[in-house]
Formats: structure tokens, C-alpha cells, sequence
């Protein structure tokens, strides 16, 4: 049989496969792949499910049959995808499904492009999001049996009539065994990945998969936040456990988000889910993993509460480029600013930029370790107009690097709330400035009702219009 071959998609439309039953579950995967307009009017959710997986390693090594009429003709895909898809397949009924690597020409950047942007939405839409858990096996790696993902479910269940739940609730036996079994799901590559973030958060409802076990997303959350309380006396790995909590926390937030949201908003590329601002989102996730570079960026976009006009995702730009746009606009502004300069490269997640900045402050306590979801707590001494720091407020860190004290507290010319830097000498000149957290959440700090800027400073103030405030600094964004 002929390698199947992609034809252009009208705008606003997507592609499903249409998963072909068999009584068979060895029988090869057949389908055919249907052109979808998305952008029609239809209240509800989609008949369709939205897979998020981890693609995992080159080259494509398994095969489906894809059917168009009398023709015949095979895609070649990975080998997790494939796996996906045979436990997908029913035996009875077609199944209609949206998966990235075989719904999206990878080979067409224009189209990826145009689809990409359309992403967030096509998770909104789908009726149901399916997590498929499973990896590839590799020679050496331990084989799950499906008691990780089965105890978090149980741990959800035995709690589930308590409106207030204390590790003295808990009267759940967890043995050293149940706990490696829990970490083995959760060290799974897809709690790394960047894109499932948006899908999850996206989703009308998650269902996880790990082979032939599931569980309901939202019973998947929840026994994890009581899973978490017994913290403090099993062997948790905490950078895993906080992985886990930030996707969890988007999986809860399915049930209390709007229902679906408008087909215009999602074909005219402007529907966004608006959790955080995208400063927030970057520095909380960008330590994620992407095998492309732009991913890191892209896939954040359709969370962002306040994403920059003309910001989206566009695979004709190198990461240099994607990068550096990104950093003028979050930090040092217009590229035809005389007061900065900036430089990026592609083989390197670094900015290294020389620009101006207006120091409000500097932590003077700093937790050395974070709380079990994920938060580190501090304090801030603010500076007063005299040029001496008086008491702050206290903050609250959801960065994903930790903040250490005497960090300072400053303001960038283009950014809209504070940012946290941590000077760094080498010994001459002025010291460069690595930049720790792009933005301070101020709605997170102490009284969320109050704004903990010095009164004396007024951060709206542009650098020609109070140039005595801001002083010459080299910084860099090393991701």
C-alpha cells in the first residue's frame, strides 16, 4: 500500500480520525481521516475525544491503514500513538478522535501553524480528554502494573465524603511499596511535557490511562491533594510531586471553568483560557519539556490572561527569534529603544540583554524550602525615597526557581508588575542581574486587596519621564 498523503485543509477546519472498530484488539488499527469544521455553531461539546500523550522517541515505527472509499493507504506514526489508538479502538462502534501527529501535517508549516493557534480551542471542544500514560518500553526501565494509578483513585474514594481533610483523617494504609508504585506513575515523561498543560486545563473532563487501568481525572486530583498530606512521613520526590500538583490543580479547575466556549472566538485565533498573565505562566512552567524549542512558548499561549497583539504561534520563526520577541515584550521593550539591546541564539534558552531598571526592593527572608504544593514563602523590604528599606510584605513564589534572600525586587521598562533578580558578580564592573521571576503575582502577596508597591514609586512611569529612578544594569533570562 501507497504512504498516505495530506491534503490542505479549508480554513477553520480541522481533521478526526475515525477510529474503526474490531472484534480484534490484535487486529491492525484502521481509520479514515475526515476534514471537520470546527468553526459551525453547536452548543455543547464535540463527538470527538482529544488525546494527549508524550509522542516519545524517532523513528515512526508502527503503521495504521487509513481508508478513503475503495482506497487503501498506510500513515506511519510512533509507537505509543499506536498503542493509544488500539486501546482507544472499540469493538463495536467508530470512535472519533483528535491526536496532534496524525490530525495535523507535521511536514506543512504553514498549516502547522494555523492549527496550532487553534489548539486550545480543539481541547475546549472535544468532549473529553483522553491522558494516555503509558511509555514505549526501554530495555532497563520499570514496567508499571497499574497499582500507582489504582491507589490515587482508591485515595480519592476512601476521603471522598469529608468536606475537611487533615493527615489525622487519613486512615489510608500506604506501605513503602504503595509509594514507589504512586511515583512510578508520576514520573512518567507525559508530567513533563509542556503541551499538557493546556490540554488539560482546556478540557471539559480528563480521563487518565495507563494501559488497561483508568481513573476520572478529577478522582485522580483529588487523591493526589490527599496523597500529598502524607508528605511529611513517605519518601516523595519534591520536584516530581510539584510537577504533578501544578497539572493536578488545572485538572480540578475543569469542573468550575465556563462551559464551551464560542466556534467565532476559536476560528478567528483569539480564544484564550486566561488563567494567569503570560509572565506567570513562564515562569511557573518553562522548565517543562518541548522537543522544539518555540513549544516552550507556544504552548503557553492559550492560557495567558493579557498575551501581546500579534503574539502566536508562527513555526516560520527560528527560537531565536520567537525568544527575543518575547523578551521585548515582557521586559525591555520596542527593539528601537536606544536605552536596550538584547541578543539570543538558537542553540541556547538564554537573553542577554543590557536595559535599565528600577529597584523597588530586596528579600530579606526567603523559605529554603517550598510548601507541599509547590509555593515558597518569603518577605520583602521595600525602599523609601530616602534610599533606606523599610518592612514589606510577606510573598508567595510559584516559580519554578526558587528565590533566595537578598534577591532584589525590581521593575523592567515594559513589564507591568515587579520582577525578581539576583545579582551575580565576576569580579568587575557592574554585576549582571539573572533574572529569577519574570513577574511577582501581587494579588499574591500578603492582603490581596492591597498593593505592596512603595507609594513613593510610581512603576506606570516611563524611564524618560522619571530617568533619576531607573539605573543601567546588564541582565540575563536563563531558562
Amino acid at each position: 500500500m501507497s504512504e498516505y498523503q495530506y491534503q490542505p485543509l479549508p480554513a477553520n477546519y480541522i481533521r478526526l480520525i475515525q477510529l474503526l472498530p474490531d472484534l480484534d484488539g490484535n487486529a491492525p488499527v484502521r481509520c479514515q481521516l475526515l476534514e471537520y469544521p470546527i468553526h459551525m455553531r453547536k452548543i455543547g461539546s464535540h463527538i470527538y475525544d482529544a488525546l494527549s500523550y508524550v509522542w516519545g522517541p524517532p523513528p515512526n515505527t508502527c503503521h495504521i491503514e487509513v481508508i478513503d472509499g475503495s482506497e487503501c493507504s498506510v500513515l506511519s506514526i510512533r509507537e505509543n500513538c499506536h498503542a493509544a489508538l488500539a486501546r482507544l479502538r472499540d469493538p463495536i462502534l467508530p470512535r472519533f478522535v483528535w491526536v496532534d501527529s496524525i490530525c495535523i501535517n507535521q511536514e506543512d508549516n504553514k498549516e502547522k501553524t494555523q492549527q496550532v493557534r487553534m489548539m486550545t480551542g480543539i481541547y475546549a471542544l472535544a468532549s473529553r480528554v483522553v491522558v494516555w500514560l503509558r511509555e514505549p518500553y526501554k530495555v532497563g526501565s520499570i514496567m508499571d502494573n497499574g497499582r500507582g494509578l489504582e491507589f490515587i483513585r482508591r485515595a480519592a474514594e476512601h476521603c471522598a465524603w469529608s468536606t475537611m481533610i487533615t493527615d489525622h483523617d487519613i486512615n489510608l494504609e500506604l506501605e513503602p511499596q504503595d509509594a514507589k508504585d504512586i511515583m512510578i506513575v508520576l514520573k512518567r515523561s507525559w508530567f513533563r511535557r509542556i503541551w499538557v498543560l493546556q490540554e488539560v486545563a482546556a478540557a471539559r473532563e480528563v480521563v487518565m490511562m495507563d494501559g488497561l487501568h483508568e481513573v476520572h481525572g478529577y478522582a485522580f486530583s483529588f487523591g493526589l491533594d490527599v496523597l500529598r498530606l502524607k508528605t511529611e512521613s513517605l519518601p516523595w520526590q519534591e520536584e516530581t510531586m510539584r510537577r504533578a500538583h501544578r497539572i493536578s490543580t488545572l485538572m480540578m479547575g475543569t469542573r468550575l471553568r465556563t462551559p464551551t466556549p464560542s466556534t467565532h472566538d476559536i476560528a478567528s485565533d483569539q480564544f484564550t483560557l486566561g488563567l494567569h498573565t503570560l509572565s506567570a505562566l513562564i515562569d511557573m512552567f518553562h522548565d517543562h519539556d518541548a522537543t522544539d524549542r518555540r513549544d516552550k512558548i507556544f504552548a503557553l499561549l492559550g492560557m495567558g490572561s493579557d498575551v501581546p497583539i500579534g503574539f502566536s504561534a508562527n513555526y516560520d520563526m527560528t527560537w531565536s527569534q520567537v525568544f527575543h520577541k518575547l523578551a521585548r515584550s515582557l521586559l525591555i521593550g520596542d527593539e528601537h529603544s536606544a536605552l536596550s539591546h538584547l541578543e539570543t541564539w538558537d542553540d541556547h534558552e538564554i537573553a542577554v540583554m543590557r536595559t535599565k531598571i528600577m529597584v523597588l526592593g530586596r528579600v530579606i527572608e526567603a523559605e529554603s524550602t517550598r510548601e507541599t504544593n509547590g509555593v515558597q514563602l518569603g518577605m520583602i523590604k521595600w525602599r523609601s525615597e530616602q534610599d533606606t528599606y523599610t518592612l514589606g510584605d510577606r510573598f508567595s513564589n510559584c516559580a519554578a526557581k526558587s528565590i533566595r534572600k537578598n534577591d532584589l525586587v525590581c521593575m523592567f521598562p515594559a513589564a507591568r508588575l515587579p520582577s525578581i533578580v539576583r545579582p551575580v558578580y565576576n569580579g568587575a564592573g557592574l554585576p549582571y542581574l539573572f533574572i529569577i521571576a519574570v513577574t511577582m503575582n501581587l494579588t499574591e502577596w500578603g492582603n490581596a486587596t492591597d498593593n505592596p508597591v512603595p507609594t513613593w514609586c510610581d512603576t506606570s512611569a516611563s524611564i524618560t519621564d522619571s530617568p533619576s529612578a531607573w539605573v543601567g544594569c546588564r541582565a540575563v533570562w536563563d531558562w
